[in-house]
């Protein structure tokens, strides 16, 4: 077992001397959370579920940025200044842990540090054998899904749905100018429909719409699929992705300028093979 100490900065204007999240050897333990933006004002105001899934959310990326995830944690706690709002908090909790259930307690106080804070959640992890995980310049990548181009995405949505008895999460266009960028497509156009499979990884698949088809080469081929990370240092993981023999398409990370993860961050990657991968960091505290 490692004894190394990492920290993670807390990365907010009140003045505490504290860490976000800090690893000793396997253990991580997760700072008290509030749902709050990068300048400490809260967020959800009176939405009990929202404040609770934006902490454990900040935790995500906490424990990301550490070589873990949800899987390893082993405690949380939510203190709630009100708790008749219990059944709220429990939700948003089951809805990360419902696979992995930790031991979790939930606590009444009185008051956090600004009134419209219902609830601080804290989170402990204990990771595997720091020898049998990923090496320093790995850790924090987190599969984030599995995509794979279809023909026909109204028939690939017909299987889905009834093989997995559910509706896409997500199906929409997504035509913004960044998306040209990161597929190296000029005037890309894709459908995509995401599910969620068992284990609770999205099923992301995407049909190229466009007049010339022959445009679009390799990776809106139908069949052709990709794999995408999570990380919350891109500039790290895609140095270490180039120098294995990575391409990327666009020449570098690309902002993502719309929809719920706008302000983050994307690149494909062309692989060995024939192969893409894709990179996507979340939009985080900016």
């Amino acid at each position: 077992m490692s004894d190394q100490i990492s920290k993670i900065p807390a990365n907010r204007p009140w003045k505490a001397g504290y860490s976000r999240a800090i690893r000793s050897g396997n253990t991580i333990e997760v700072s008290g959370t509030v749902s709050s933006d990068a300048d400490g004002k809260p967020l959800f105001r009176g939405d009990m579920k929202a404040q609770v899934a934006h902490c454990l959310k900040i935790i995500g990326d906490a424990l990301n940025q550490l070589g873990s995830s949800y899987a390893d944690v082993t405690r949380t706690r939510m203190f709630l200044t009100d708790v008749s709002l219990w059944r709220e908090a429990s939700e948003a909790h089951h809805d990360v842990f419902d696979k992995i259930l930790p031991a979790s307690s939930i606590i009444g106080v009185s008051e956090l540090l600004h009134p419209d804070f219902l609830v601080e959640v804290e989170a402990t992890a204990q990771v595997g054998d720091a020898s049998d995980g990923p090496s320093p310049e790995v850790q924090g990548l987190d599969l984030d899904h599995v995509g794979f181009t279809v023909s026909s995405l109204s028939g690939a949505i017909g299987f889905w749905e009834s093989f997995l008895d559910a509706v896409p999460g997500v199906h929409r266009i997504y035509d913004a100018d960044y998306i040209s960028d990161v597929t190296g497509f000029s005037g890309a156009k894709l459908d995509i429909a995401i599910f969620i499979l068992p284990g609770d990884k999205p099923l992301e698949l995407i049909e190229y719409l466009s007049e010339e088809r022959g445009d679009l080469a390799d990776r809106a081929t139908p069949g052709t699929a990709h794999i995408a990370f999570r990380t919350n240092t891109m500039d790290a993981h895609l140095e270490k992705a180039i120098s294995a023999g990575a391409v990327p398409v666009s020449g570098g990370p690309v902002f993502i300028t719309s929809g719920p993860n706008a302000g983050g961050r994307m690149c494909y990657l062309d692989l060995p093979g024939n192969l893409t991968l894709e990179l996507f960091e979340p939009p985080g505290d900016r």
